[in-house]
């Protein structure tokens, strides 16, 4: 759970505010994305407070686990949305060689 944080709390607060500085118009092919995700704040609250309860009740070794993989994926998604504003390719990428090895 950690490890997929990031993911969809970037796209909710991507969404949430794209919704309030110009909302996606109704010709839109991504406007069901952008409204999905825009609402989703609830369900994001779910799932970080099932994330709390399982770090609560994890040991310390576990708990550091958990903190790595959450910060590992947040360096991953930088890097998407970085990619995505950018417009990389995954030939860009791949041909820079592997910036980052996760262990």
């Amino acid at each position: 759970m950690a490890a997929l944080a990031p993911c969809p709390w970037t796209y909710i607060w991507a969404a949430q505010r794209q919704q309030a500085e110009a909302p996606v118009a109704a010709d839109n092919p991504f406007r069901g994305w952008w409204e999905f995700y825009a609402d989703a704040g609830e369900i994001l609250q779910d799932f970080t407070d099932r994330m709390d309860r399982l770090a609560e009740e994890a040991g310390p070794a576990e708990r550091a686990r958990m903190a790595q993989a959450f910060e590992d994926s947040c360096h991953l998604e930088i890097r998407f949305w970085q990619m995505a504003w950018t417009q990389e390719t995954w030939e860009d990428s791949l041909s820079l060689g592997r910036a980052v090895a996760l262990t």
